[in-house]
């Protein structure tokens, strides 16, 4: 499946297409084929307002430049979802990884809004 990753320097995604890229940053990637339903889709999200130093909902239609796009989320995941019987593995920013979520036990080295199925 044909994949973006994240360009710190140009804030944005761009396609990987199995040239050297250096200026990519890797460990962020995702499938192009999300991109679309996850920014415009009828699932309410929320994103990051780093000013702010936390989440708020996208009003969809409504211009709300303080919010960083590229780190949103299902609202739904905030509740019991987060906490599903799914294993998963979330970045540790510290560390320059992913690490394995050890459900039941506090890892605030982790960040959560990072995280994928294992």
């Amino acid at each position: 499946m044909p994949q973006e990753c994240w360009n710190p320097r140009a804030r944005h995604y761009e396609g990987c297409v199995g040239e050297r890229q250096d200026d990519l940053d890797l460990n962020r990637c995702r499938p192009i084929a999300q991109r679309g339903s996850e920014r415009r889709g009828n699932v309410a999200r929320e994103c990051w307002n780093p000013g702010a130093r936390h989440y708020e909902n996208v009003r969809e239609g409504e211009r709300q430049d303080d919010l960083d796009f590229n780190r949103c989320r299902p609202i739904a995941q905030r509740g019991s979802e987060l906490r599903s019987n799914v294993p998963r593995e979330c970045w540790n920013p510290r560390a320059g990884h992913f690490e394995n979520v050890r459900e039941g036990e506090r890892q605030d080295d982790l960040d959560f809004t990072r995280c994928r199925p294992r």
